[in-house]
């Protein structure tokens, strides 16, 4: 017989499961109201500092609300605590920022058939003024970080996909987090300019393949500044 290794694990990490067993026993729903802490700390034995632990940690993670002197609620689910804890867990490892950038690429290929066949004019008329502002400022020798996060944003947001822009966001968050040590000081400013300008040439023509092409140019430069890092 082949024994597994017992975890330690903390009091409030246990307690914290158990109230997450709770929730699911008790079909609570989302906006419902969470027995008190006192009552919880009451029914599993342990101090009110534990519980109050365990639940700060889940309000952390976005899955209760705690409102002082009204109790403590279930929040509906949140994508964005998810990706909070994982931004920061990125920016430490290169190899992971890399994979994430995989990801995000694949899913921009992937959705950008999607955006094409369903944006509006007034969809390109926004991404042609993004493009605009980006060589006004380049033409400054002006960072395009902010404008190159609202081209992507924009340029996918007639697919309506929530969590496709929330994935998208969060590259943006890992990178800002790195920015002071990061591939943006050796950013192409004039190259990336003419990148997201084809990229709207194609979107506006209808043409899948050669946006695909022009978003595989895009992430090309960025991996190659990553890589140089």
């Amino acid at each position: 017989m082949v024994f597994e290794k017992i975890k330690k694990q903390n009091v409030y990490e246990i307690a914290m499961l158990q109230i997450k067993q709770y929730i699911k026993d008790s079909e609570l729903k989302p906006g419902d109201k969470l027995m008190s802490e006192q009552e919880i700390s009451k029914s599993l034995g342990i101090s009110r500092n534990t519980v109050r632990e365990a639940l700060k940690t889940m309000q952390g993670l976005g899955i209760i609300d705690i409102r002082p002197g009204d109790g403590m609620f279930l929040r509906p689910f949140n994508f964005d605590a998810v990706l909070d804890n994982l931004s920061y867990s990125l920016v430490i490892d290169k190899a992971e920022i890399q994979e994430l950038l995989d990801a995000r690429k694949a899913l921009e290929l992937y959705f950008i058939k999607d955006a094409i066949q369903k944006s509006k004019p007034e969809t390109i008329e926004k991404l042609n003024n993004i493009v605009k502002e980006m060589y006004e400022r380049v033409s400054r020798d002006e960072k395009i970080a902010d404008l190159d996060e609202k081209f992507h944003m924009t340029l996918y947001e007639g697919v309506g996909n929530k969590v496709l822009l929330k994935l998208i966001y969060v590259f943006w968050k890992v990178m800002n987090l790195i920015s002071d040590q990061s591939i943006e000081k050796e950013t192409d400013l004039h190259g990336d300019y003419l990148n997201h300008k084809k990229i709207v040439e194609y979107f506006a023509e209808g043409n899948v393949e050669k946006a695909q092409n022009a978003i595989k140019e895009h992430f090309f430069s960025i991996e190659k500044r990553l890589n140089n890092k």
